[in-house]
């Protein structure tokens, strides 16, 4: 292998690595806080502790890795928005994941906390 292909092959690995770290895919703050105010169902999947910490108002707390196993608390409306939030928009969008796997159409990535409240 040669010197360029190492360094080729060490620049698409890091960047591979970065890739996996950040958030995914978080909609705009804006267009969470207007489905919000207009009365969707709004998630906080941070752990039971963080929600305690401070959580939106009307906000239900299902930590994300419980999402699968609490799927009645999400409704049999499976068209009804959702807006999924935790820390920074890594596990809210593992969150929203679980629910388009098991049918959810119209699940939202509301991103992090600090950014909606």
């Amino acid at each position: 292998m040669t010197m360029r292909t190492s360094r080729l092959i060490g620049v698409l690995l890091l960047l591979l690595s970065l890739a996996a770290c950040a958030p995914a895919d978080v909609d705009s703050p804006e267009s969470v806080k207007r489905l919000i105010d207009s009365g969707v169902l709004v998630v906080d999947v941070r752990s039971e502790e963080e929600f305690q910490s401070g959580h939106l108002e009307g906000a239900l707390n299902v930590p994300h890795t419980e999402i699968e196993e609490n799927l009645a608390v999400f409704g049999a409306d499976k068209e009804k928005p959702i807006v999924v939030y935790c820390r920074s928009g890594r596990r809210s969008g593992i969150a929203k994941e679980v629910l388009e796997k098991n049918g959810f159409t119209s699940v939202h990535n509301g991103g992090g906390y600090e950014d909606l409240k």
